[in-house]
């Protein structure tokens, strides 16, 4: 491929938006993947068309614009599903479960969480078998069995540190300081998830994860 080609030019503005992203410039994100997303779509370039429709999404989600977050998720999974491509198809499920466990929706979050899953484990995709098992297992302790959720998330954690991405790991951590603190019955279990989301947040703040600072901060000032 010659550089300075329209494909090439529509693949730098993807990686533009990503740094916008990082930084938590949403707006500005998701004016630069809307472009990106018709860019790519003139040219017929499948890989980039399904990036971008997901990074959308991703950047409505962490806007707070669910509406839109879903409508591009579910656009990124019937592009998936018609291109066979059952890697993308385990992160776009994986997606929909974590737009669906924010709105607190358990049964459609566990749904496609599941099926994110069977794909992840299918695959051999690590990073999403560990996240997604993170997520179900918030959704256990949530939905009434929080000792075997809790148990579940602190062997994940431990299997996260250092075997996967470490934005995978402020998740898990997240996703176990929550438990602990909104469905806690003791003292000791809140003082416990306090202390996780700290770190949770300690960490998402040494790599500038935007999206992460915001729903810790979130979490540390609810009254529980």
């Amino acid at each position: 491929m010659e550089l300075g080609t329209p494909v090439d030019s529509a693949w730098a503005s993807y990686t533009v938006a990503a740094t916008l992203a990082d930084r938590g410039e949403w707006d500005n994100a998701i004016s630069t993947l809307s472009q990106v997303v018709t860019d790519a779509t003139q040219l017929g370039v499948a890989e980039l068309i399904s990036g971008a429709r997901q990074s959308l999404g991703m950047a409505y989600f962490y806007k707070g614009d669910y509406e839109r977050a879903k409508e591009n998720y579910y656009a990124v999974l019937k592009g998936c599903e018609e291109a066979g491509d059952r890697s993308s198809m385990a992160g776009a499920n994986g997606c929909l479960g974590e737009l669906y466990y924010l709105v607190n929706a358990p049964d459609s979050s566990h749904k496609y969480f599941a099926q994110s899953m069977a794909l992840a484990e299918e695959m051999g995709l690590k990073n999403i078998r560990v996240r997604t098992s993170a997520y179900l297992a918030a959704l256990a302790a949530r939905g009434g069995d929080f000792d075997g959720g809790v148990k579940q998330l602190r062997a994940i954690l431990e299997e996260a540190k250092g075997h996967v991405d470490i934005e995978n790991r402020v998740t898990v951590r997240r996703l176990l300081g929550q438990v602990l603190t909104e469905n806690g019955t003791s003292d000791a279990d809140k003082e416990e998830g306090r202390a996780i989301l700290q770190e949770a947040l300690s960490l998402a703040t040494e790599q500038g994860y935007a999206h992460e600072i915001r729903w810790i901060n979130e979490l540390l000032k609810k009254k529980v």
